[in-house]
């Protein structure tokens, strides 16, 4: 059965907007028109679940007929700079947006979009307007040559889309996304880190990699990125992506973004590009955690200096590895680290504190956190045990 097929997209639209009936009854009463428009429909045809309900209507104000709709169904509007968000009230679901035309009519409107892939619209007759043959030819093509010069950001919403469906970037929008790429950074650093969290996240993110791999565009995402060894980093992410998908560990999923700026940051840049992705301070202080744990890491030459990291380390230890593997730090290393986790009983650091120094006549120094810290370390690896810690500091008091 074709995807244009009647009752296929009328099931479907029932299916995913319950409300239809309630936008008829208001555009009826306001003499208007309204149509499901963009990414809705795309999801539509590919049969994929709809989560942004896009309606547009026209020949009315469309803050007016927002409202309106939102009182018949009970439900909040609340109004943005171009659209008005319809919330219900009792589950504070979103529902949908009401947004304002970029047309005069649907079929302006729609030739304005991004992508044909989204300059499609169904009617309240559910009657398809748009020619979807990009869709079942698995193509993501510009609507026209003022695509990215329009809005830069689409540049990412293209690998988006690649990265979400598999679709293919057909060689005409190819070159002129490349040509425009340095626009980039006239994009806001929140929307690119939008952008670059759903590329993440998407299905096929290997094929957009490829992409950008094939077409060379790391030595023009430069100022965007502020990475030095492209091709290098990349790599990196592939693998990191790769690795996360398999991972059943909640907190690396969740930090995905996090453990990305690790990977391909530097001292020098990290705050910038945080500052430029305005990413949050929790975000911020893992990001430059993790910055000092590489260095340590690096500066380990002894036995005591590993068993003080993994002691360190050890409520992160998980994280801590995951990234250092990705970085493909040395294996004989992080074998020795992997060992002496194994052997560690963090429980046995917990029977002192820094009252224990004190009541022993440790008084309060510059060195006073060194010598809890020491001892913490000795405790855990079964140095010395509890009985023993009378002793240990009399000694390193002499």
């Amino acid at each position: 059965m074709s995807i244009i097929d009647s009752s296929f997209i009328r099931k479907s639209v029932d299916q995913r907007i319950p409300f239809l009936n309630s936008l008829k009854v208001i555009a009826d009463d306001m003499n208007a028109e309204f149509y499901i428009i963009g990414g809705t429909v795309r999801d539509i045809l590919l049969g994929n679940d709809t989560i942004d309900i896009d309606i547009v209507p026209f020949n009315v104000d469309y803050i007016l007929f927002a409202k309106k709709f939102a009182k018949k169904i009970n439900a909040f509007a609340i109004e943005f700079k171009e659209n008005v968000s319809i919330i219900d009230k009792k589950s504070k679901i979103h529902l949908a947006d009401i947004s304002a035309p970029r047309g005069v009519d649907v079929y302006e409107d729609i030739l304005l979009r991004d992508f044909t892939i989204n300059n499609l619209a169904i009617d309240s007759e559910y009657n398809l307007i748009g020619d979807y043959t990009d869709i079942e030819n698995n193509i993501i093509r510009k609507v026209s040559d003022k695509t990215f010069t329009d809005d830069p950001l689409r540049i990412l919403r293209a690998f988006r889309f690649q990265s979400k469906y598999g679709f293919m970037i057909e060689d005409t929008t190819m070159k002129n996304l490349t040509d425009n790429i340095t626009r980039l950074k006239e994009s806001a650093g929140e929307r690119v880190n939008s952008e670059i969290c759903k590329i993440i996240d998407g299905e096929h993110f290997t094929i957009s990699l490829q992409t950008i791999v094939d077409n060379n565009l790391f030595v023009s995402l430069k100022e965007l990125y502020f990475a030095d060894e492209y091709n290098s980093f990349w790599r990196k992410v592939e693998q990191y992506i790769t690795q996360m998908k398999k991972s059943s560990n909640n907190y690396i999923n969740d930090n995905r973004l996090d453990i990305l700026m690790v990977l391909m940051l530097n001292y020098k840049v990290a705050g910038i590009v945080i500052d430029y992705l305005k990413l949050s301070n929790s975000s911020k202080k893992f990001v430059n955690n993790m910055f000092k744990v590489i260095d340590e890491f690096k500066r380990i030459a002894t036995d005591n200096d590993y068993k003080k990291f993994c002691y360190r380390i050890y409520d992160k230890y998980d994280i801590v590895m995951y990234i250092f593997k990705l970085l493909a730090f040395d294996n004989g290393k992080l074998n020795i680290i992997d060992e002496l986790h194994s052997k560690i009983d963090i429980s046995k650091a917990e029977l002192i504190s820094g009252d224990t120094l004190l009541n022993e006549g440790i008084k309060p120094s510059a060195e006073f956190k060194i010598i809890l810290e020491d001892l913490k370390i000795l405790l855990s690896f079964n140095e010395i045990d509890i009985e023993g810690v009378s002793e240990y500091l009399k000694d390193i008091s002499r």
